[in-house]
């Protein structure tokens, strides 16, 4: 005679408290793939528009038609030249020389090294080494 085996009813439960805890895993799962492609992702696709871009520019070239200290010209202009870098590297560069003109004037070793680093980035960019 076959003889029928039957799971034992504790066997039961724990087999039940798996499948409810896969089931209650895949739903936190669906939940924060679908908190991170309406929320995180969205976010992190924001570049500015060329408007926005353009008024920075505007803003920080209207910004070193004033009367500043020479501090805040030379990080005006580091600012100014990251705008630059990957659109126009050479306006970049220019700007990173007068950086370093500046830095050295003024004896700031921080923003003289800043300006050596633009330069070099923007020479890179423009894919034209010395």
């Amino acid at each position: 005679m076959n003889k029928r085996t039957f799971e034992h009813p504790d066997n039961y439960r724990e087999n039940e408290e798996i499948r409810s805890y896969g089931k209650l895993l895949r739903r936190s799962q669906f939940v924060v793939l679908l908190f991170y492609c309406s929320v995180i992702s969205p976010s992190l696709a924001q570049n500015p528009t060329g408007g926005e871009r353009n008024q920075t520019i505007d803003s920080l070239a209207t910004r070193l038609q004033q009367n500043l200290h020479d501090t805040d010209r030379v990080n005006t202009l580091n600012v100014l030249a990251w705008e630059y870098i990957y659109s126009n590297p050479d306006t970049a560069l220019y700007f990173g020389r007068l950086q370093l003109d500046f830095s050295i004037r003024s004896n700031n070793k921080k923003s003289e090294g800043q300006a050596y680093n633009l330069m070099g980035v923007s020479q890179w960019v423009a894919v034209n080494y010395p």
